[in-house]
């Protein structure tokens, strides 16, 4: 299973550094004859991946800033106070289709997990509820932070529909519009279309790398409860 899995990633990763004439031959080659890095370089440079990766920074680390902030004051809502519809709300929060709902219930599950007396303590000594969260609640919070953050990053890193449908300048395109855009009507660029895809998973992989120790003990204690 595994082979089935790391193959296709294997075999983009080793087009993107062949010739074109190796790709096209019709004598299929498991590892490069030539390693070149010409189409890492026409990809940045000429197919405009420079200007896709910059965009797809600017719009996934904004939409952390605010998936992150409206998941934690939505989950603190769930978690702290009480009202009627509350898990019927949730169940509508799970079903639409945007990432922030997702992430909400999943702070829930991790400020639930806190001991709210330490909140209440901080609010005995003279701080605001506003300044309890920020004081008090938010360094606890730092693996569930991390975990949304990862969460939230990936999903608008990815994210191809509504960059699809609503940017039309070349210039402003994503990375997975931009990797679309390699494929012509008439032919396709498969070295600089490895080299991209290679180009726009690298982020996400050394952020997993970074993150995976919050993130998976995150989404664990993170779950929804009850």
């Amino acid at each position: 299973i595994l082979v089935f899995i790391l193959f296709p990633i294997y075999w983009c990763l080793v087009t993107s550094f062949k010739p074109s004439a190796e790709i096209t031959s019709k004598n299929v080659t498991y590892w490069p004859k030539t390693f070149t890095f010409q189409n890492y370089v026409e990809a940045w440079t000429r197919s405009g991946f420079s200007n896709y990766f910059k965009n797809s920074l600017f719009i996934a680390v904004f939409g952390v800033v605010f998936i992150v902030i409206l998941s934690i004051l939505t989950g603190y809502a769930l978690a702290r106070f009480k009202f009627k519809g509350k898990n019927a709300f949730m169940l509508v929060l799970v079903n639409t289709t945007f990432h922030f709902p997702f992430n909400s219930i999943l702070m829930r599950g991790f400020i639930s997990g806190i001991d709210y007396t330490i909140e209440e303590a901080a609010q005995i000594d003279g701080c605001s509820r506003l300044g309890a969260i920020r004081h008090v609640l938010l360094p606890i919070l730092k693996p569930g932070i991390a975990t949304i953050a990862a969460y939230g990053f990936i999903s608008c890193w990815n994210e191809f529909l509504f960059s699809f449908m609503f940017i039309s300048k070349q210039a402003k395109l994503t990375l997975p519009v931009g990797l679309k855009s390699l494929v012509g009507e008439f032919s396709i660029n498969y070295g600089q279309l490895a080299a991209g895809a290679i180009i726009a998973v690298v982020p996400t992989l050394i952020l997993f790398s970074y993150v995976q120790k919050n993130l998976v003990g995150g989404l664990s204690s993170g779950a929804v409860k009850g």
